[in-house]
């Protein structure tokens, strides 16, 4: 899967690098995901207890451009390390998924837009 786009926790492991397709199964009401390393396509089928799936909200445009701008404004922080690299800056630029139901997101970043959406 799309590391970018999704964080897929198989029984408390990331596994999202590991697998090929994740489906809801409304037969079983279970999970069942392919894994890339699995030649004959075996399915696994998980119990949705067992598994959590979340997409990134870095595939909004709006968001991504607000993560940008935080990025930016990283950048010219002053706290440095010993080596002179911003500090700030190091974080932000490791960070490249974000969950759509953290902190960041629904209280900071979707108000941030939706406050510019309504005085347009």
């Amino acid at each position: 899967m799309n590391t970018d786009e999704y964080l897929i926790i198989c029984n408390g492991k990331n596994k999202t690098a590991e697998i090929e397709s994740c489906m809801y199964n409304l037969e079983t009401n279970k999970y069942d995901v392919i894994f890339t390393n699995n030649k004959n396509q075996k399915i696994y089928s998980y119990d949705p207890k067992s598994i959590e799936i979340t997409h990134s909200c870095l595939k909004d445009n709006d968001i991504k451009d607000c993560m940008d701008y935080l990025k930016e404004l990283a950048a010219i922080n002053e706290l440095k390390n010993d080596d002179g690299k911003i500090l700030l800056q190091q974080q932000y630029e490791k960070l490249n998924f974000v969950s759509d139901d953290t902190v960041m997101h629904v209280r900071f970043i979707n108000r941030k837009i939706n406050i510019n959406k309504k005085r347009k």
